[in-house]
């Protein structure tokens, strides 16, 4: 168990390096538009992207027709990300096909949570073609019912176009583009069902057998460590895609506000989690506080969210971020301290800061690490998992050795109880031998 602990632990110093070594690599707009001529896939970089805040509604038809009008800036960074804002946004880029053959490609959006999401390309007929997708629109419209949003474009041999993009969110601007050869995108895409196959079905054989040791044992902890599994698979499901794919595709509701609800309810299962496996009471009355505190939080933010008022919104990701430093610290402190269940906690969630941290550092455009950004925060969570199994296998080992030593310290004390009865028995029959053999010689 050990060895798996220093294995966990060379994995997150190979993440803490990563991060500390990422610079940045931002790019001007080079005004060249983008070859998707090759047989491979195109990734859509900020250096190729100019973009547009529609602080008041704009007319598709005219924005399309004279875009000269309008005041397009450049986007001088390596990954399509303009943070926060309240107003929709337009993107545009240019393509080209440089071979002699026309080619037949398909653009990918893999950041599902926007909530709509137009493309706009000519025809071969110089028409324009208008493409819905996003949160807020029915699958029906979908131009293909995908995880990612998908988006066709043709070019004939030597022919540039430019793609127009308007997009609403309410969560950040986030928007990575990919031109596959349609082939491509489907071997990437099965690639990726095995990988998250594997890493559900970990996630999903720990939650079962976890949930059978609480029905067994009646342990709580148990019970809590199944629901904070079943809350990290709700929040990949929705974080992929894949939910709005399979399972609540239907559902507009879901689709608009399961991503928020998985947030809550993860941080919700690791507050609770940390107060049934660790004695915080014995650590100080500020990590028992602190804990109810970010648990009331996720509570009132489920709330917030289902109810649809939003008001917790503005700050919820300050306070999601003070809660993740206020783990790690507190147990950081509680490990040094001597606590063997806080090591694997340190080891675990640290895992999975790193990762999570990591993949910030690529939608902010400060890292190309495309693999362990895209599947590094999946990693993390079943990493986590698995060493938080270990801890509670550890706990349950170690709870049975005390078990087993109280027990044999209770079987010694009766033994002695009885050697100590037996020995006042015969203090007892000797003192009557000696009042008889008394009172038969008087």
């Amino acid at each position: 168990m050990s060895k798996l602990i220093n294995f966990a632990s060379l994995l997150l110093l190979y993440v803490c390096v990563s991060l500390v070594s990422v610079t940045s690599v931002n790019g001007y707009a080079n005004n060249k538009p983008l070859d998707i001529s090759n047989a491979a896939r195109a990734n859509v970089g900020g250096q190729y992207v100019t973009y547009l805040d529609e602080t008041q509604p704009i007319n598709p038809q005219v924005l399309l027709e004279k875009p000269a009008q309008f005041q397009w800036q450049p986007l001088n960074k390596a990954s399509i990300n303009l943070g926060k804002k309240p107003h929709p946004i337009w993107i545009r880029f240019d393509v080209i096909n440089h071979s002699n053959e026309p080619i037949n490609r398909t653009l990918e959006l893999s950041w599902v949570h926007l909530s709509q999401v137009d493309m706009y390309v000519r025809d071969t007929q110089q028409q324009w073609q208008h493409f819905k997708s996003g949160l807020m629109r029915p699958t029906a419209e979908y131009y293909q019912n995908n995880p990612s949003y998908l988006f066709p474009i043709t070019l004939q041999p030597g022919e540039q176009k430019t793609v127009y993009m308007r997009v609403y969110s309410t969560f950040v601007y986030f928007i990575p583009l990919s031109i596959w050869p349609k082939q491509e995108l489907i071997d990437h895409q099965k690639t990726e069902y095995i990988f998250y196959s594997l890493a559900f079905g970990i996630l999903i054989a720990m939650m079962l057998y976890n949930a059978s040791l609480y029905v067994f044992t009646r342990d709580r902890v148990f019970l809590v460590y199944s629901y904070y599994v079943g809350a990290v698979i709700f929040y990949e499901l929705s974080h992929t895609g894949i939910a709005n794919y399979v399972i609540w595709s239907d559902s507009q509701w879901l689709k608009l506000n399961g991503y928020a609800l998985s947030i809550y309810a993860c941080f919700l299962g690791v507050s609770l989690f940390i107060n049934d496996f660790f004695d915080l009471k014995k650590f100080g009355r500020w990590q028992l506080y602190s804990n109810r505190f970010f648990s009331v939080f996720c509570v009132l933010g489920l709330l917030d969210q289902l109810l649809g008022t939003f008001l917790m919104r503005s700050f919820a990701g300050a306070l999601i971020l003070l809660m993740c430093i206020s783990l790690m610290l507190s147990s950081i402190k509680n490990a040094w301290l001597g606590d063997i269940n806080s090591r694997y906690f340190v080891v675990a969630w640290g895992s999975l800061v790193a990762f999570t941290f990591l993949n910030v550092a690529t939608i902010e455009g400060y890292s190309s690490n495309a693999v362990v950004a895209n599947y590094g925060q999946l990693i993390g969570f079943v990493l986590e998992m698995i060493l938080l199994s270990f801890a509670l296998a550890h706990r349950i080992n170690r709870e049975r050795k005390e078990r087993e030593l109280a027990q044999a310290q209770a079987l010694r004390l009766q033994k002695s109880m009885v050697r100590e009865r037996e020995q006042k028995i015969r203090a007892q029959e000797e003192l009557l031998t000696l009042q008889q053999q008394s009172n038969i010689a008087l």
